[in-house]
Order: structure tokens, then sequence, then C-alpha cells
């Protein structure tokens, strides 16, 4: 199953953001079946927390915030005029 979601996942890759969902869901599914998946996992994600740490030290925890949010805002603006674009055509 975890394999589906991936190829889902590859397909959709032309959308912006869309993919992600069936990128982490085909992640989660393949670190229940595999240990090692799951050490590899876990072990970026002490990697991205470690990071996020050290940027929120570097330039401060509300500008950091504000600026993943502005950032996610104008990805999802992006997306829906991508699809907005690609589906009125």
């Amino acid at each position: 199953m975890a394999v589906v979601f991936f190829v889902v996942g590859i397909c959709l890759v032309v959308f912006p953001l869309i993919y992600v969902p069936f990128f982490v869901l085909s992640a989660a599914m393949l670190a229940s079946e595999s240990q090692r998946a799951a050490r590899i996992l876990d072990h970026g994600e002490a990697w991205s927390r470690g990071h996020w740490a050290s940027t929120q030290q570097r330039f401060g925890s509300r500008t950091v915030k504000i600026t993943v949010w502005i950032f996610g805002i104008g990805c999802l603006v992006l997306a829906g005029r991508t699809c907005y674009n690609t589906f009125m055509r």
C-alpha cells in the first residue's frame, strides 16, 4: 500500500504541495513495516528539529514562525492558482 501512495505522490508532483501528504503517508506506512526505514525517518526528524531550533535561536522564534506562515500561505495561493488555471482551460 505504501508503494501505491508513493506512485500517486509521484504523479501529483506537477502540482505544488498536493503530493506532500502522499509522500508522508507512504513513508509512515513503510516505517511501520521496516525498522530500517523507521530509523532513517527518526534520524531525519532529529536532524530537522535540530536545524529548526538553531534557526529559531539565530533569527528569533517569532521571525521564523512568521516567515514560515508567509511561505506556507504563498505556496497554498500558488497551488490554488495553478489548479484553477489547469482545470479552467
